[in-house]
């Protein structure tokens, strides 16, 4: 295994660096500071794990990978991404966190004919007619996890429900996903800047609210306080519903047993019984001594989809033959059945998941489980090979 760490000038951390006969580059722009730092901690360890665990290589070679961090600002985040294939010459950029930082990294890899590959967020913006070629999506669509949420919340009952989250494009399609999906009324929305952290008055608000159920989008410490605050009003946690990004196990450590009872909308949990899963949450927790999180499991999964595509095409890493290859190439995912829909953003199942107490703490159980989802907006891509 070659090992070493390479650095853009932005960049404040680092992967091990691995190489093909010709050296295959990945760029990786992620959070490395701000809020969204332990979700990035954790994709990093995740993605380092996968190489590990691959040998050291994909596919037979060594890969240099460098990181840099997009500090949570959409123009420092492209400016990474130009840099990254613009001087570096990486093969593909991945690594963004929040939905703000892949929409700005899109057009400075596209323009130069390199993958854009998102290990966590879709927008819902490339999903439709303004698909792109050189974007592929290996965490949810937006919009397609808002509605597997608004189709629990209809199994769970829930007949009427107020809504709340960030006011932010990510949430925004997270939440328009959840109202195509929710039969329901919605009584009421409440959508703040993602600098709040104090929702009193917000949550006062909703006890005088005929509802039956709260669907709520509010992720990191943000999400660790609103969560606090409306255990300490006493609200009932099993009429609450949200997704991971709002309640991942990072945050669950952070928060205290009152959340108990709360319903969370997952692709992965450490409980799915596959080969793969198992190797992958029994090698995370020896090696980092915590349990990964969702977004470990997303990041973990492309390496493995890497490893499997360039086997499959000989190891061309052009744009065109490893987007074939990358679209068409089947790989044992961490979440079990996994494939692309014609717009490159993923076909998966969804658990209905409770957050329960157990002798190690709080866990997600898996409730139900929501077979094979794919965003309604793959019917509108053009991209037909």
């Amino acid at each position: 295994m070659k090992v070493g760490i390479a650095f853009l000038a932005l960049a404040s951390a680092s992967l091990p660096t691995m190489a093909l006969a010709a050296e295959l580059k990945i760029g990786f722009v992620t959070s490395v500071t701000g809020s969204q730092a332990p979700v990035a901690r954790d994709m990093i360890d995740a993605f380092n794990l996968s190489i590990k665990n691959l040998g050291g290589k994909i596919a037979g070679n060594d890969v240099k990978v460098i990181v840099a961090d997009d500090q949570e600002k959409p123009d420092v985040a492209r400016q990474a991404a130009e840099r990254l294939v613009e001087r570096e010459r990486v093969d593909l950029v991945t690594g963004p966190v929040i939905t703000n930082m892949v929409l700005a990294a899109v057009k400075p890899v596209s323009d130069a004919k390199r993958l854009l590959v998102s290990i966590n967020p879709g927008p819902s913006d490339f999903a439709g007619e303004k698909c792109n070629r050189n974007v592929f999506v290996l965490g949810f669509e937006n919009q397609t996890i808002g509605r597997a949420t608004g189709m629990a919340a209809k199994e769970l009952g829930f007949s009427k429900v107020a809504m709340m989250g960030w006011n932010t494009p990510g949430a925004r399609d997270v939440a328009a996903g959840f109202k195509q999906a929710f039969p329901g009324a919605v009584v009421k929305e409440i959508y703040t800047p993602p600098s709040q952290q104090d929702f009193a008055a917000e949550i006062t608000s909703l006890k005088s609210l005929d509802v039956d159920g709260l669907y709520y989008f509010y992720p990191s410490q943000v999400g660790v306080n609103f969560l606090k605050q409306l255990g300490q009003v006493g609200y009932a946690m099993d009429r609450v519903i949200g997704t991971y990004p709002a309640l991942d196990h990072i945050m669950l450590t952070q928060v205290g047993a009152e959340v108990a009872g709360i319903n969370v909308v997952s692709l992965w949990t450490e409980q799915l019984d596959n080969p793969a899963n198992k190797r992958f949450v029994a090698t995370f927790r020896e090696a980092y001594g915590r349990v990964p999180s969702a977004f470990a499991a997303q990041a973990y999964d492309l390496p493995v989809l890497l490893d499997a595509a360039l086997r499959s095409n000989g190891g061309k890493t052009d744009m065109d033959s490893l987007r074939q290859a990358m679209k068409t190439s089947s790989f044992p995912s961490v979440r079990g059945a996994f494939s692309f829909a014609s717009n490159q953003f993923p076909i998966q199942n969804f658990y209905v998941t409770k957050i329960e107490k157990s002798d190690s703490g709080l866990s997600y159980v898996v409730k139900r489980t929501l077979p094979d989802l794919k965003d309604d907006l793959a019917e509108k891509c053009p991209i037909k090979d």
